[in-house]
């Protein structure tokens, strides 16, 4: 399935929103295209906001469905998701639960 269905906008509006930059001033509207990079940084950055706000609906919909009715602000259930670690160069992270397991 197309995302532009998923997102249920129109094919052409969202290529040029991952395409095109727009800067409002006071009076002008000026809209720019983006280069290759900068328009799969785009893309990219739209994706991973999908997947935020989809990972974030489904921890508060586990964390809803987990709680007691007598007890609503009591219980949490909380997911943890590492993947952003996974953009950095140098990841800390993994480096010092390396140091952890070799003790």
């Amino acid at each position: 399935m197309k995302i532009f269905v998923l997102f249920n906008c129109d094919s052409k509006e969202l290529r040029h929103a991952l395409t095109h930059r727009t800067i409002e001033a006071i009076r002008d509207v000026v809209t720019s295209p983006l280069n290759r990079e900068l328009s799969i940084y785009a893309r990219d950055a739209l994706a991973k906001a999908v997947y935020d706000r989809l990972f974030t609906w489904l921890v508060q919909r586990l964390n809803d469905s987990l709680q007691p009715i007598e007890n609503r602000n009591n219980n949490v259930m909380g997911i943890l998701d590492i993947y952003g670690f996974e953009i950095f160069e140098k990841n800390r992270l993994v480096k010092s639960s390396d140091l952890e397991m070799k003790f």
